[in-house]
């Protein structure tokens, strides 16, 4: 809380709407003060952009009425305000939910919050409990149902459950419970969808670290599992109405249900949902700063510039609502959503090549689509063709499998004595390897490098000077493509001849 001037009595609004208490912060306040007689916050939004200062000080941001409508009216003449067009946005408080069996500490009134206070270490605690209790329920229940899938033959699979990972249709990733036996095109095998109060690093965790014990725990019955005062708080737009936690009342151990608070007043604070303004933009800049195309939360988590900004402390000592981390999940969903709106396969290589072709220097240099299905990714800085045309040798390998799918990437790339350094000059991207997919590579990557150095790109065996060799491993799609390529442009020799001047096998590749 920042207040910069003190207290103020009275202050008139409207003629149905005044205060009997003023105070003034820098910060919005997502639990403001309350009073019967009516209190005012007022904000100082000096420096800020209208669009900023609207979506930072928002009255849906108000941790009360998370997720309700509110109603807006105009205000005329604001004493408070005289000469300024002012509006009226009402909101109410929507209540939370508790348990039937709640501690009697969270049946009290409140006009402030100070997270400081017992109570609320309580409720983060049975929040965090939550958590852990269904991430180790959904394990334990992917495991007791084994996959029961029958195939065509009527043999039984009986296979057991493991994580998997979903690409979705935007290409965000969303994880979920499958069957280590299930095979492309088969249906109607074990899958279990993973909700969102399940913490997904610990059940990964779970997964690879742990083994499933059938006779360990029953969360159902065992008096260790039971809490004695409940402090399970969830916000009035909670969907579940069990409590996860178990209370012994007299000799029967069961559940509770969750219901809305009835009382208009008397509750506890909901708990904090939404991430205030300036804290959620300060880790989407962290976000937007790292490497987006791979970044995970643990990534980010562990990343030197998150550590840096949290200077010793825990994520949630920023705010309370980042004890649900998966918070970080949307926000690095968020960023890929905005950098690759068209997601990170070829469409969005291709939005990428449309946005920046006109640049002065583009790195994706052509994209193209054939009749046979093949598409070529050709990425190379100008410098690097300009250098490429200068080489009198030149190498060229598939590279090591960083993308998912049929497409491969190849390197062009040469050693330089001068920096005793093997250098790459051009990637090359594609998904069929056939003679023919790679003569089309070959006329992209060399009708580049002509039009950035104005003239033809000279063989030594043909023109006395220039490229001499290619080195490359024993596939035969690429050398017959190769020489397609030469006796396409220079008819003379045959692709054989050609070859024979030009094409060198690496031993090494051949050996491995």
């Amino acid at each position: 809380m920042h207040k910069v001037w003190p207290t103020q009595n009275i202050a008139i609004f409207g003629k149905y709407l005044t205060a009997s208490e003023i105070q003034y912060y820098l910060e919005f306040q997502e639990y403001p003060n309350t009073s019967e007689t009516g209190f005012a916050s007022v904000y100082n939004v000096l420096g800020w952009k209208q669009s900023e200062a609207r979506e930072a000080f928002s009255m849906t941001n108000i941790q009360y009425s998370y997720g309700g409508t509110g109603t807006t009216c105009k205000v005329g003449n604001c004493d408070f305000f005289p000469g300024i067009k002012v509006s009226k946005e009402q909101r109410q408080c929507l209540s939370v939910k508790v348990c039937e069996f709640a501690s009697k500490e969270l049946d009290t009134g409140h006009t402030s919050v100070d997270f400081t206070q017992p109570i609320f270490k309580n409720m983060f605690d049975a929040n965090e409990k939550f958590h852990e209790k269904a991430t180790i329920c959904i394990f334990a229940k992917a495991h007791k149902y084994s996959c029961g899938y029958i195939n065509e033959n009527g043999v039984k699979y009986n296979g057991k459950p493991k994580l998997g990972e979903l690409v979705q249709v935007n290409n965000t990733k969303k994880k979920f419970i499958g069957c280590t036996k299930w095979k492309p095109k088969e249906k109607n095998y074990q899958f279990l969808t993973i909700l969102p109060n399940v913490d997904l690093e610990l059940l990964e965790m779970m997964f690879n670290e742990h083994s499933y014990h059938p006779h360990g725990i029953d969360f159902e019955n065992d008096e260790v599992n039971t809490v004695d005062e409940c402090f399970m708080v969830r916000p009035n737009i909670a969907r579940s109405d069990e409590c996860p936690f178990l209370h012994k009342i007299g000799n029967h151990i069961v559940k509770g249900v969750i219901s809305k608070k009835a009382s208009k007043h008397n509750h506890s604070p909901p708990p904090p949902r939404k991430t205030p303004y300036n804290i959620r933009n300060q880790l989407q800049k962290i976000i937007n700063s790292e490497h987006i195309l791979d970044l995970t939360r643990r990534k980010f988590l562990t990343g030197t510039m998150i550590q840096t900004y949290l200077n010793g402390k825990m994520l949630s000592d920023l705010h309370p609502s980042l004890n649900n981390q998966s918070k970080i999940d949307y926000f690095i969903e968020k960023s890929q959503r905005s950098q690759y709106p068209f997601s990170q396969n070829v469409l969005g290589v291709v939005h990428k090549f449309m946005k920046y072709n006109m640049s002065a220097d583009p790195y994706i240099r052509s994209i193209r689509f054939l009749d046979n299905g093949q598409y070529i990714i050709l990425c190379a800085t100008k410098e690097q063709t300009i250098a490429l045309s200068e080489l009198t040798h030149i190498e060229i390998d598939m590279a090591f499998k960083r993308i998912h799918g049929i497409t491969n990437e190849w390197e062009v790339t040469a050693y330089l004595p001068r920096v005793q350094k093997t250098l790459t000059f051009a990637r090359i991207f594609t998904n069929i390897e056939t003679a023919e997919a790679y003569q089309n590579l070959f006329e992209d990557l060399f009708g580049c490098i002509e039009r950035d150095i104005g003239k033809t790109f000279n063989f030594h065996h043909i023109h006395g000077e220039g490229l001499g060799c290619i080195i490359a491993d024993q596939h035969k799609g690429q050398a017959l493509g190769l020489g397609q390529y030469l006796n396409s442009k220079y008819p003379h020799l045959t692709p054989i001849e050609h070859l024979q001047h030009i094409y060198k096998l690496c031993q090494v590749h051949y050996k491995w």
